[in-house]
């Protein structure tokens, strides 16, 4: 921001100081005796004057204050008739000092017309800066208000998953199940590669393999009553994603979908990936009504409710499609988005 501020008062002083310089070395029509140098120094300074005290003071100030437009409708004109004024009688008091002659007349009028212009022109560049600066502001705090809300909405997802999966464990473990030892092992995994990653986006690849870890999971712990498949295809090299942004639609299949099931089910997962565009479906069978113990209809939860708001902050409306088909006897969810 400071270098634009450097830059925006270098061009003004350049365009308000060639005129001068093109009649000193081009036309050779200014006189450059001391005296005269004097006083061409003399309103340069008042020029200075004039521009720092607006830029840097006077409406800044006005713009801080509340209440700021009356202020500031007020004191310009006040600064504009004093500045003009103070200006006629510096000039004065220089000639007679000097020893010159003004070859006309002071007239309050042009030195309001000049100086009107000059502060037009210093308080636009002044607000402009202004502006740049606020909005500067705003998207810092709209960026820093997303990261916060992405840790809050994916810290809810981990521990969702977690304790879905705890449960599956608990209810082994009672059995005194072979599988536990080995869905302890496929859950450290995964659990290293949400404590691991912290990133914004993450090698899609490494998000795929976390998927498959998942579904090894569920098929340990379901053995032959669910179907579970999963199919990839494209190139995932150079890749990348949001993490856990996929997991969830999965992860829904198996909570509200095939537990459910009074008969054998599948759950069905397809990946396709096509330069920059992923194309991400999953089936999965259901009960004609998902019921609870308590006899309520279940809810998909806050899995996908959290994912979509993630889909929203992350991508956008423009980088991503989510459909969503509850049918009587499977649930479907296509994904198609824009990488990188």
């Amino acid at each position: 921001m400071r270098k634009r501020k450097l830059l925006l008062h270098f061009l003004f002083w350049t365009a308000y100081l060639l005129p001068t310089v093109y009649e000193i070395i081009v036309q050779d029509e200014i006189d450059l005796t001391q005296k005269s140098l004097i006083l061409w120094i003399l309103n340069l300074s008042i020029a200075l004057a004039v521009f720092y005290i607006l830029t840097e003071w006077l409406v800044p100030s006005c713009m801080r204050l509340k209440g700021w437009r009356n202020i500031f409708w007020l004191s310009l004109p006040l600064f504009w008739i004093g500045i003009s004024y103070f200006h006629i009688e510096i000039e004065k008091w220089a000639y007679q000092y000097l020893g010159l002659t003004q070859q006309r007349p002071a007239v309050l009028l042009d030195y309001l017309a000049g100086t009107f212009w000059f502060m037009v022109i210093a308080t636009g560049i002044t607000l402009s800066h202004m502006w740049y600066e606020n909005q500067l502001k705003i998207r810092d705090i709209e960026n820093l208000a997303v990261r916060v809300e992405l840790e809050h909405l994916r810290y809810r997802v981990n521990p969702h998953f977690l304790f879905n999966t705890l449960n599956s464990l608990y209810a082994l473990t009672l059995d005194k199940s072979d599988k536990a030892p080995k869905i302890v092992l496929q859950l450290s995994q995964l659990m290293r590669y949400m404590l691991q990653d912290e990133a914004r986006e993450v090698p899609l690849k490494s998000e795929i393999e976390h998927l498959e870890n998942y579904l090894e999971l569920e098929r340990i712990r379901l053995d032959n009553h669910v179907q579970v498949t999963m199919h990839v295809e494209g190139e995932m090299d150079n890749q990348k994603i949001a993490p856990m942004i996929l997991l969830p639609f999965i992860e829904n299949s198996f909570k509200h979908g095939v537990n459910d099931s009074l008969q054998e089910g599948y759950v069905e997962v397809e990946i396709r990936i096509s330069k920059k565009e992923l194309f991400f479906y999953v089936e999965n069978s259901k009960r004609t009504k998902l019921l609870s113990t308590s006899g309520r209809k279940t809810s998909p939860g806050i899995g996908l409710a959290n994912v979509r708001r993630r889909l929203e902050l992350l991508y956008g409306p423009e980088r991503y499609t989510l459909e969503m088909e509850d049918l009587q006897d499977n649930y479907c969810v296509s994904l198609y988005l824009k990488l990188n």
